[in-house]
Parts: structure tokens; sequence; C-alpha cells
């Protein structure tokens, strides 16, 4: 054998095989595919208000989760690593379990399997429960400085409408200026895995423009 066939073996060898399909996924719990293949059959969304209501609530409460807009499930289920059809790849679904719990607007998120409910024998279902948390600030300072007045007024909120977006809106008077400022941050912009933070100040002595893109980490697979 010549040395250029000795090499071309030598790459074959070493060349990665086809990506994994849904015949190719071990086991739930297995390193390897030696049983019947485990796939996913499909993920359910369980979205839980800021207040649970499972033993009743008193009307503050219910109040509170009536004012408060519940997470849409589409913000949730962007934030999926697996879908129905893929091997349930324990890591992704604890980096699922720990992007949710990191949004800021979600006190708490469970990502759990089950045996599928169509009763396929190598089907697993997904569970996401999303348990939201109060997302709306309000801003209140004042303090005296010499004899001038300094104070800001304003309003954060962390989930604008359930979409995952931060808006804030400010005023603010401090000792060199006056200012109106409002930011909008979207760390999943237009449904991507970048985010993007855009502000603006309209100043007694100027205006102030802010604009910040970026693609933190999601997941090593996507990194």
């Amino acid at each position: 054998m010549t040395a250029l066939g000795a090499a071309l073996l030598s790459l074959l060898a070493a060349a990665p095989g086809p990506p994994a399909g849904p015949g190719d996924c071990p086991v739930l719990g297995t390193a390897e595919p030696t049983q019947p293949a485990a796939t996913l059959d499909r993920v359910d969304i369980v979205r839980h208000d800021v207040f649970d209501d499972e033993k009743g609530l008193s009307w503050p409460f219910r109040l509170a989760n009536r004012a408060h807009v519940l997470t849409r499930e589409s913000v949730i289920r962007r934030e999926l690593l697996v879908g129905p059809g893929d091997c349930p790849d324990q890591e992704a679904l604890a980096q699922t379990e720990r992007n949710l719990r990191g949004l800021g607007f979600l006190r708490d998120a469970r990502v759990e399997t089950r045996p599928a409910a169509s009763g396929r024998p190598d089907g697993v279902d997904v569970r996401v429960s999303t348990f939201d948390t109060w997302t709306t600030v309000p801003r209140l300072g004042f303090a005296k400085v010499g004899n001038r007045d300094v104070w800001t007024v304003g309003l954060s909120e962390r989930n604008f409408l359930g979409r995952g977006q931060q808006v804030e809106l400010a005023r603010r008077s401090g000792l060199d200026r006056d200012e109106t400022y409002v930011s909008l941050r979207d760390p999943r912009l237009g449904g991507s895995r970048v985010g993007a933070l855009f502000a603006f100040g309209d100043r007694s002595d100027g205006h102030h423009v802010e604009t910040e893109v970026g693609r933190p980490f999601f997941a090593l697979s996507t990194a």
C-alpha cells in the first residue's frame, strides 16, 4: 500500500460518523445504544403564576396574579434545547433548566422526563414547569445635597407583556443635569440567540444614546 493510500485510510478512520438520528439514541439513563432507542415524543409546558393557588389565595394575592402578565409559552419554548424526535439528552435537559432559571423573571423552573403518554415503550415526554416571579419594580429616590434636591422616579419591568423583555422608564434630577431615560433590553432579539439593549436619555445638556448587541452563553452545543 502506498503512503497516500495509508493516509487516506487513516483520515477515513478518524472522520466522525453521521449525526445521531432517533434510531441511534441510547435508552435514557444509559451510555450505550444497546437497547431500543428512546426518543422524545412531546414537550409539555406548565406555567405557574406568581402566587400558586393550589390551596386557595386571599384577595390581595389573587389581585397580584391578575395584575401580572404570565410569561408566554413561546418564550419558554424558545429556551428548549431539545424537541420532539430528538434524543432526550440529559445534559441538554439540565442546561435548559439552568437557562430558564437564569432568565431573571422566573423564580424557579423544572425540566422532568416521564414515560410517553402515547404508550410508546421507547418514547419519552418532557414536562417543563415554570414559576413566575413579580417583575414590576418602582424606582423612587430622594436626597438633598446642599441646597439642591436630587431625586429619581421611575418604573422597571423585567418581563414586559410576558415576552421576556426588560423595559425601564425614569425621570432623574441630579446635581449636574436632569434626564428622562428609557431603555429596552431583549435577551432573545427576534427569537434569536442574540441579546440587544437600546437606551435613550433626553438630558438637559444634550442626548445620550446607548446600544449593545451580544450573544451570551446558551449551551455548549450552540457556542
